[in-house]
């Protein structure tokens, strides 16, 4: 598969999902968080706002990224994620087992599961919800 097919499919839909995932399998795998942005309750689903507000409006996150060299700070957190197996290791099983989902279908998977259920919408998704979540389903997230 080419860069630009993988690209295609970084919806900013699908990557607040997948951000989604990646810290619940980190708080229930490793008993930490990924990141420290808390996680919304939107209609949507699990959303990081800080990720929404950076590319608020725009449909693709990397389409930027396309055939050019990343930005060093990109880099530099690339090399980081790196360098901690454990995280990599997480973020490598979140992309093989729901990476080839589209950002709707993940959106839809959300919002059968308890952290979202269970948080206003517009409020912070507790912690403790999504651990709890984790560590009771994790192969049935992975599943589906």
């Amino acid at each position: 598969m080419e860069t630009s097919e993988i690209v295609e499919q970084l919806t900013q839909l699908k990557v607040m999902k997948l951000l989604y995932y990646v810290q619940g399998f980190a708080m229930a795998k490793l008993k930490h968080k990924a990141f420290n942005e808390e996680i919304l309750s939107w209609d949507y689903g699990p959303v990081v706002q800080s990720i929404y507000d950076k590319y608020k409006g725009e449909r693709s996150i990397v389409s930027e990224l396309v055939d050019v060299e990343l930005p060093t700070h990109l880099s530099e957190n690339y090399e980081k994620i790196n360098r901690n197996q454990k995280l990599s290791e997480i973020i490598h099983l979140v992309q093989e087992n729901l990476g080839h989902l589209s950002g709707i279908s993940l959106m839809k998977k959300t919002h059968r599961e308890r952290p979202w259920v269970v948080t206003r919408r517009n409020h912070v998704i507790d912690d403790k919800v999504i651990k709890a979540y984790f560590e009771e389903n994790m192969m049935d997230i992975l599943s589906d």
